[in-house]
């Protein structure tokens, strides 16, 4: 039996003894030449049989692999005030980030911990735009409908930028129509605040414009009428969507009465 082979006083170690997985027979210590009793190679060291009669003594050989990388990485000891620092760092820019689909920066990928830690920087902490040009309401509104609630209630100001542009001649410019669709898409969502949205007008000049008619107190009147006009916009969608929702809330409350009228 194997056991008994491996208690034979005659034998050497060399013939009855079985290295760790991993370790070299040339890597393993000396093997002690005196005393009647065998002896094992055990977590590096020898260990004696007179010690351990039970074979179930012998103490394991624990695996010194971490069970995640994020647990054994110092980063995940520093406080959490740094690290909340460094995170605020690396996701806030200064400037306006485009609202789109998958706009992520890659560090939320990295893990689930950090993910969990960071989403809420990357959505407290920075501005987000809405770049509203010719022929883009359609497609903007279906990308405000798709947005994540949670996210979108986090976003502390949401600015919808349109262009008006000065020229003799008329020129592509974003049309009031997209700008009302867009609007009403941000209305819809029952999660954004109307302090959130702000409005923005990009002042643009044809090339050839004379110098004169650009410092014109009639371009200046357009700019601010143009903006006036898609404030307007966003307070009379928002002054609708809050009423449909009270409705809602009402029908809700009075069921009853909503199927009697039906």
């Amino acid at each position: 039996m194997p056991l008994a082979s491996s208690l034979d006083t005659d034998s050497t170690p060399e013939q009855s003894t079985r290295l760790p997985f991993g370790v070299p027979r040339n890597a393993a210590p000396s093997v002690p030449q005196h005393g009647p009793e065998h002896r094992y190679l055990v977590a590096g060291g020898w260990l004696s049989c007179a010690e351990h009669t039970n074979l179930t003594d012998i103490p394991k050989i624990h695996s010194q692999h971490p069970t995640s990388a994020m647990d054994a990485s110092s980063f995940n000891n520093i406080p959490a005030e740094i690290r909340n620092e460094i995170f605020r760092l690396a996701l806030t820019t200064s400037g306006p980030i485009e609202l789109r689909r998958g706009n992520e920066p890659g560090l939320l990928q990295t893990s689930r911990q950090i993910r969990h830690e960071t989403q809420s920087v990357f959505w407290t902490d920075n501005t987000f735009i809405i770049d509203i040009t010719e022929g883009s309401g359609g497609r903007l509104a279906k990308l405000i409908a798709a947005i994540d609630p949670v996210k979108l209630s986090q976003i502390p100001t949401i600015v919808l930028r349109s262009r008006l542009m000065i020229a003799t001649t008329r020129l592509p410019l974003t049309p009031m129509d997209d700008v009302e669709i867009v609007v009403d898409a941000l209305a819809a969502r029952d999660v954004v605040a109307k302090e959130q949205v702000k409005m923005d007008v990009v002042l643009e000049f044809q090339e050839d414009l004379p110098p004169h008619i650009r410092s014109e107190l009639y371009v200046q009147t357009r700019f601010q009428l143009r903006k006036a006009w898609c404030e307007w916009l966003w307070l009379c969608a928002y002054s609708n969507g809050a009423l449909k929702r009270q409705s809602r809330i009402w029908h809700a409350s009075h069921p009853s009465i909503s199927q009697r009228r039906e």
